[in-house]
C-alpha cells in the first residue's frame, strides 16, 4: 500500500493544531474540543465517551484496538481521572491499515496526557479552593465573591455555640465532629442558587436569595448556632462582611452575655462591581482578567472576549454580548475574515497589554468602530460557502453539514467542490489546513516511530 506523506503530513499538522491549549481547559471542554476536531485528522470518524462503570465487563486493554457492544471495533483510550475514570472510543476508523492505526495510537497518546493535565490541574485548583473538612468553598473563594453579591441576595455570618461542654473545650477531634456535620447540614440546605463558605475555625457564610433565607434557618433549627445577616443595599465587600458579623456578634451576646473573642475581619477595600464582562473558554484567563477589570474605570457595561481556544469568539459571539471587543492572535485570515463579518465594535489580531486594552475599551464604549490587524485580501466566496467551511473545519462530515444548514447532501458536496476550486485546495485535508492558516510540504514518514 502506497502512502500519500503530504496528506499523511497535513493530518499530524492538524492534529498538532487541534491539541494546542487542551490543557488549560476542564476535563469535560477537552472532551467537547476533542468531539468536534476529531473529523480533521479521521475523515468520518467520532469520539465517543463511556463511563467506567457503566461497562459490565471491562475491556482487556487500557489503549488499544477493543470490541465494545454498542460501537463495535474502536480504538479505545483508559482515562483514569481525576475527576472521575472514563473511557474514550474512537469509532469510524480503518484500524486494520497500519497507517491508521499507528495515527490512532499518537492520537490518543496526545488527547490522553491532556486530559491528565487538566484533569491535575482542575484538581489542586478545586483543593485550592475548598475546605477539605466540610467540602465547602473556602475563604479564599468567598472573598472574590463577596465583591459580586447580586442585589437579591443577603449575606449570612454562622458561627457554632456548641464547641464548649461544660466549661471546658471539646477534644479537637470532637469539634472537627461538630463542624463536619453543620457543612454538611448546610449543604443540604442550601437552595440551588445559594452559595456557602467555611472562612475559618467554626464560622461559615452564605449568599442565598432573600426569599429562601427563613427555609435555611428552619432547615439548620436542630444545629447551635448564632447568626446575623446583612442585604446587598446595606454596604459593599469587607463592609457587608463587618455588618453581618457583628450582627452575629450581637446575637451571641445576647444568648451568653458576653461576646467570644472578635474574629479577624476579611481585609478588603470596598469596591464596585466591574462594568467589563470578561469572556473566555480558558477559565483562568478569564479570572485573572475579571480581577483585572475591576480596576478599569469605565463609565457603562462592555463585553472583552478574549479568543481562547481557537474558534471560541466565533462560537460565542452574539448581539446580546454588544457594544464588544474581540481579541485574538490567530493568524489565520480566513478566520480572521469571519470575525470581521461579526461585525464587533473592536477587532484586535495579536498580542496587548492591560493598558492597551483598556484604552481600546474606552474606544468602544465611544462609540468607534475599529479594527487592529494585517490588512485582508478580498475573496469570492458567498456566505453560504463560508458557513460550509467553517462546519468542514469542525471536523463534519457532507451529511453532518447538510443536517446542521437544511440542505441536502449533494448541495453540500457542491458547495465543498465549490470552494477546493475557488481557493485551489485538493482536498478537506487541505481546506482545514487553509482555513487555520497552516499548510506545510511532504515530509518522510512521521509516524515511522509510533509502535503499531
Amino acid at each position: 500500500m502506497t502512502t500519500d506523506w503530504a496528506t499523511l503530513s497535513n493530518r499530524l499538522l492538524l492534529l498538532q493544531e487541534m491539541v494546542i491549549g487542551l490543557s488549560q481547559l476542564e476535563v469535560e471542554r477537552v472532551i467537547q474540543q476533542v468531539e468536534r476536531s476529531v473529523g480533521w485528522v479521521f475523515d468520518g470518524a467520532t469520539l465517543h465517551v463511556v463511563e467506567a462503570d457503566a461497562l459490565e465487563t471491562p475491556p482487556l486493554t487500557s489503549r488499544g484496538r477493543a470490541v465494545l457492544d454498542d460501537l463495535g471495533e474502536v480504538y479505545l483510550g483508559y482515562f483514569a481521572g481525576p475527576p472521575q475514570p472514563l473511557y474514550l472510543a474512537l469509532g469510524g476508523v480503518k484500524l486494520a491499515d497500519p497507517q491508521e492505526f499507528r495515527l490512532a495510537a499518537l492520537f490518543f497518546e496526545h488527547i490522553l496526557a491532556a486530559l491528565e493535565a487538566a484533569g491535575y490541574r482542575g484538581e489542586l485548583e478545586r483543593q485550592a479552593r475548598t475546605d477539605w473538612l466540610t467540602k465547602l468553598d473556602n475563604r479564599r473563594v468567598f472573598e472574590r465573591v463577596l465583591l459580586r453579591i447580586g442585589e437579591e441576595k443577603v449575606l449570612g455570618v454562622f458561627e457554632l455555640d456548641n464547641l464548649k461542654f461544660a466549661g471546658k473545650q471539646r477534644s479537637n477531634a470532637e469539634n472537627d465532629l461538630i463542624i463536619q456535620d453543620f457543612g454538611r447540614a448546610l449543604r443540604e440546605a442550601l437552595p440551588k442558587t445559594g452559595r456557602a463558605f467555611r472562612i475559618g475555625g467554626a464560622t461559615f457564610a452564605v449568599f442565598v436569595p432573600a426569599s429562601e433565607r427563613a427555609a435555611l434557618e428552619a432547615a439548620l433549627r436542630n444545629h447551635a448556632y448564632s447568626a446575623g445577616w446583612a442585604a446587598a443595599d446595606e454596604g459593599q465587600g469587607g463592609e457587608l462582611f463587618e455588618l453581618a458579623d457583628s450582627r452575629m456578634l450581637e446575637q451571641k451576646v445576647k444568648k451568653f452575655g458576653s461576646a467570644p473573642r472578635p474574629l479577624e475581619h476579611v481585609k478588603m477595600e470596598p469596591l464596585s462591581r466591574s462594568l467589563v464582562q470578561v469572556h473566555s473558554g480558558f477559565e483562568q484567563m478569564k479570572l485573572a482578567f475579571q480581577e483585572t477589570a475591576l480596576m478599569w474605570d469605565v463609565t457603562a457595561p462592555v463585553h472583552l472576549i478574549l479568543d481562547g481556544p481557537y474558534g471560541y469568539a466565533l462560537e460565542r459571539f452574539s448581539d446580546d454580548l454588544r457594544p464588544a471587543l474581540i481579541v485574538t492572535d490567530s493568524p489565520s485570515p480566513a478566520y480572521v475574515q469571519d470575525l470581521v463579518s461579526l461585525k464587533p465594535e473592536g477587532l484586535i489580531i495579536g498580542q496587548i497589554d492591560e493598558h492597551g486594552l483598556f484604552e481600546a475599551l474606552e474606544r468602544v464604549l465611544k462609540g468607534e468602530t475599529f479594527y487592529q490587524g494585517p490588512v485582508l485580501k478580498e475573496d469570492d466566496l458567498f456566505p453560504r460557502e463560508r458557513e460550509v467551511w467553517r462546519l468542514v473545519v469542525k471536523g463534519m462530515d457532507n451529511a453532518q453539514i447538510a443536517a446542521q444548514i437544511g440542505v441536502s447532501e449533494k448541495t453540500v458536496a457542491n458547495y465543498v467542490t465549490n470552494l477546493r476550486d475557488k481557493l485551489n485546495l485538493n482536498n478537506r485535508v487541505e481546506l482545514v489546513l487553509y482555513y487555520l492558516g497552516k499548510l506545510d510540504v511532504a515530509s518522510p514518514d512521521p509516524l515511522a516511530d509510533i509502535e503499531a
